[in-house]
Parts: structure tokens; sequence; C-alpha cells
């Protein structure tokens, strides 16, 4: 192989390093998390959660719902309607 063509290859191959595919940024991940009713505790602790969980996750868009209950929570859980739930220990 002749100076110019090893000279060629290598130019070729480090402006080829370079060179990456830039991958895709991963899909926005839906959270929902199922709280309770606004004026109980749950709600509060709820919607910081998913403001964290938003903020630290990345890809990750979290938010918080009202609800009426533990046992409301437990069957949104169950039927794919929430991803996390408070409940009450007695009701889980």
């Amino acid at each position: 192989m002749s100076r110019v063509c090893r000279l060629a290859t290598l130019a070729a191959l480090v402006s080829l390093c370079g060179c990456r595919s830039s991958e895709p940024p991963p899909p926005d991940i839906s959270l929902t998390i199922a709280t309770g009713g606004t004026g109980g505790s749950f709600y509060p602790l709820g919607a910081a959660l998913a403001r964290i969980y938003s903020a630290r996750t990345p890809g990750v868009r979290a938010t918080s719902r009202s609800t009426v209950a533990s046992v409301f929570n437990v069957q949104a859980v169950q039927q794919g309607k929430a991803d996390v739930a408070f409940t009450q220990g007695d009701v889980a």
C-alpha cells in the first residue's frame, strides 16, 4: 500500500471516529399517581412525588390524580388506570 493510500485511509478512519449515530431520546413515560381527596394528606404527598419524579427522572412525566379513596386506588392500579397509589394498609 502506498504512503498516500495509507494516509488517506488513516484520515478516513480518524474522521469516522467522531461520527456516531445519535440515539433518539427515550420515549416519555407517563406515570399516574392515585392519591385521595384534595383535603386529605395523600393528595399533597402525591403531587410532591409527581413533581420530583418528573424533574429528576429523564423521560418520565408524572401526574397525581385526586381520587375517592383507598379501595378505588387499588382498583385503579389493578385495572391499569394508575401506576402508583396511596392506600391504607388494611385495604392493600
